[in-house]
């Protein structure tokens, strides 16, 4: 057992190195110690009404997925680039709201601008997806935006894998709905 723990530490120390920092203060918490911290984020609003919810990542040597996690569950259903992958007793992290503030910018924009400073690991982007653009009511779910491969995939309500593939051009086309993808730009409050 203890062999096997030691192999795990290159890649343990391989994905802390891939998630950036902003200064000192980490943007990410490990969900066993959530308890204390700040980590429901704004995804949308409805009227007036912010939406908060916590924000899962898993990372391992392979990829990088990003969904929801929710209180009533030690398990969170992550849509990766081919499957459905399942994680349970916290063996995730939390988007951390410490120390900083995020703001939702349309996915194409940020991508075709640069502007912003949002969240990845590596490649893999995190990207809001409103279920349906027309309905401000909507269901918005986190997931993977892939800049290798330019597609999303994330897991809806009932735990199905959900993707997009060509995104960017389906966008510039009209196909597929600039305020249907927005990824958060990392700020920072002043101290």
């Amino acid at each position: 057992m203890f062999l096997f723990i030691l192999s795990l530490l290159p890649v343990a120390a391989s994905a802390a190195s891939d998630i950036r920092f902003w200064g000192h203060k980490q943007k990410v918490v490990p969900a066993q110690h959530r308890l204390g911290n700040r980590y429901y984020i704004e995804v949308d609003n409805i009227g007036n009404d912010p939406i908060f919810k916590p924000i899962a990542i898993h990372i391992d040597g392979s990829g990088v997925a990003f969904g929801d996690f929710k209180e009533s569950s030690d398990c969170v259903i992550f849509g990766t680039t081919r499957t459905i992958l399942t994680k349970c007793k916290h063996q995730f992290f939390l988007l951390s709201a410490n120390h900083q503030y995020y703001e939702r910018r349309m996915l194409y924009e940020a991508m075709r601008e640069k502007a912003c400073d949002y969240f990845k690991v590596r490649h893999y982007v995190l990207v809001l997806i409103k279920a349906n653009v027309e309905d401000p009511k909507s269901e918005k779910y986190a997931g993977t935006y892939s800049t290798k491969s330019d597609s999303v995939y994330y897991t809806d309500k009932n735990g199905e894998r959900k993707s997009f593939k060509r995104v960017l051009p389906q966008i510039k086309k009209q196909e597929l709905s600039k305020a249907m993808f927005e990824v958060l730009c990392v700020g920072k409050y002043s101290e």
